[in-house]
């Protein structure tokens, strides 16, 4: 019985996807780091002075190698972000915004390398956990007032080096641009941050 030619068509896509799965490298890992922060806000009633702030994030990795150049790179972390704002004298506000963040990312690699560069670019879905204003000694919640989802671009740049056999190094630098209002009625508020990250991968 003749094989038309869409069958065959079918079966060499579906043996070159077995191959490019085999050939795939898979790197699992944890990674931590600094945030610097700060929000920008758009808004003819309220116009504070904001300045950024320092504080922290981590999470968990999976990058996904596509060639020696090329990988898809996932994040699922914690990031707490936000900013002082500047009443007068020596009054101030700080706003923290804790949030659970899922990145994802182009990476490019300069391959055949022992320290490799790499620049990142992609987009960055966060959900917001909890909204909170200290003012002296006061610490209220003001998760109601802002909106659960936020959206950034990011982009980086960064090195990958190896320590051991299938284990690997990475340190990078980003800036995220919040692209979302991140405020329920008041007015236009959006993030602005710049992480610097330590994170450990194993290829498996």
């Amino acid at each position: 019985m003749a094989i038309s030619k869409h069958k065959i068509l079918v079966i060499l896509l579906v043996l070159l996807g077995i191959n490019y799965n085999l050939n795939a490298q898979v790197s699992l890992g944890l990674q931590g780091g600094m945030n610097i922060s700060k929000t920008v806000v758009d808004n003819e009633i309220v116009q504070p002075q904001i300045s950024s702030i320092s504080s922290f994030t981590f999470g968990a990795i999976i990058n996904y190698k596509i060639n020696s150049i090329i990988s898809l790179q996932s994040e699922l972390r914690y990031l707490q972000s936000g900013n002082e704002q500047n009443l007068g004298n020596v009054e101030k506000i700080t706003d923290y915004f804790h949030y659970l963040e899922i990145p994802i990312y182009a990476v490019a690699t300069l391959p055949n390398l022992q320290t490799a560069p790499i620049v990142l670019i992609g987009i960055n879905f966060g959900y917001l956990l909890k909204s909170t204003s200290k003012y002296y000694f006061h610490n209220d919640d003001f998760t109601q007032f802002y909106n659960r989802a936020n959206i950034s671009l990011d982009v980086g740049v960064g090195v990958m080096h190896p320590i051991f056999r299938n284990v690997w190094i990475q340190l990078s630098g980003r800036y995220s641009y919040g692209i979302y209002n991140i405020e329920k009625e008041l007015g236009n508020r959006k993030t602005r941050g710049i992480q610097v990250l330590l994170g450990i991968l194993y290829d498996i």
